[in-house]
């Protein structure tokens, strides 16, 4: 399942339409720019002056606002808690320089690949600074009925991390 990933000073994000409820994370659509704020209950909203929450009553997805369900900080700015982790860029850096050895140990053989295929290879290597979109992995649930999976839900495929967080499994696409 690709998601659309979207660059802000300090994070990547991957947003939704689902409606925000109280403890969320929110991507508020400011006229002149976006904004990362949590959602309070509205009994706690007068406790604090300029504080970086809202009340959840407030009509957010008129203004374009977005539930915040994936991020991943950027220059040591901290996590936001209870929100799905991306899994760190460098992570996927190794990953891709695994397949460029193996590229490499392809065309060393005696048999090498077609020069169409290693120039296909070699785009599909390069990346840009950021991505742009991640594709989740899926986890499809139901049963075999007469030999024929019969797709009942499904879920987007997690671990958890070293720091003990959930961090989204997939691929970034650059």
């Amino acid at each position: 399942m690709e998601h659309k990933i979207i660059k802000i000073e300090n994070y990547l994000l991957v947003v939704s339409d689902e409606k925000i409820k109280e403890d969320d994370y929110a991507l508020l659509n400011k006229k002149t720019h976006l904004e990362i704020q949590k959602a309070l209950p509205s009994c706690l909203k007068n406790a604090f002056k300029n504080a970086e929450c809202w009340n959840v009553e407030n009509e957010v997805h008129e203004a374009g606002n977005k539930k915040i369900i994936a991020h991943l900080p950027l220059n040591g700015v901290p996590y936001l808690e209870g929100v799905g982790v991306l899994p760190k860029i460098e992570d996927d850096i190794n990953t891709r320089l695994g397949e460029a050895c193996d590229l490499l140990k392809e065309l060393l053989s005696e048999s090498p690949p077609p020069k169409e295929f290693v120039d296909n290879k070699i785009k599909s290597l390069k990346q840009p600074k950021l991505p742009i979109a991640f594709e989740c992995e899926v986890k499809e649930y139901g049963q075999y009925d007469c030999g024929v999976f019969m797709k009942d839900d499904e879920e987007l495929e997690t671990i958890t991390n070293s720091e003990g967080r959930t961090q989204w499994v997939g691929t970034y696409i650059y």
